[in-house]
Parts: structure tokens; sequence; C-alpha cells
């Protein structure tokens, strides 16, 4: 997945629950982090541990906003999201990310 495409996944997520009433706003930020970590699990599994740790690490922190938007921090989970999108973003243009190039992004993920 691309820096931007990684953001965007954030940044949408981000906003979507800053934008949603309530608790709607946990049940769609729960079906994108399934999503997501279904896309991602078996190509964590075949790539070398730094690639795997860029999804498991996402993954975590999709699951974890979730949490905190079922809870009803819903404003704290949407400014996590943001937030945790840029430094995605800055951690991708100063170390590197997973390359499409290599196979390194699943094939689900590289249309983003």
């Amino acid at each position: 997945m691309r820096p931007a495409a990684e953001v965007l996944v954030f940044a949408a997520s981000g906003a979507g629950i800053l934008l949603l009433p309530g608790y709607a706003a946990g049940w769609p930020q729960l079906a994108l982090a399934v999503v997501y970590w279904l896309a991602t699990r078996n190509a964590a599994r075949s790539q070398p541990r730094s690639v795997a740790r860029v999804y498991r690490r996402n993954t975590l922190i999709l699951f974890a906003a979730c949490l905190a938007a079922l809870l009803g921090f819903t404003t704290a989970a949407g400014l996590l999201l943001l937030v945790l999108g840029l430094v995605v973003a800055v951690r991708a243009r100063n170390y590197g990310h997973p390359n499409p190039d290599r196979n390194d992004v699943p094939a689900l993920l590289k249309s983003f």
C-alpha cells in the first residue's frame, strides 16, 4: 500500500468516526478494520518481518480506534486516527513502506 493510500484509510476512518453520530460510528469502523485485517493477514505471513510489522501495527490501530468508538469515545478515536495517519505518513516517507512492485502488498490493496 502506498503511503498516500494508507493515510487515506486512516483519515477516512477518523473522519467517519467524527462525522457519524454516537454509537453508529463504531460499526463502520469495525467493518473497515476487519476488511483491512482480512486483506493483509495472508500477505503479512508471507512477507519479511518489517513489512508484516507495518500491517500488524496498522490493524491494531484500527481495532483500538474501533473499540474506543464503540465505548463512546468517538471524538478521541477520530482524532487518534487522524493523528496516527500523519504519523504513518511521516514514517513511510522517512523509513520506507511496503513496495507494491516487490509484491509486498496484497492484491486487494493494490487498487488503492
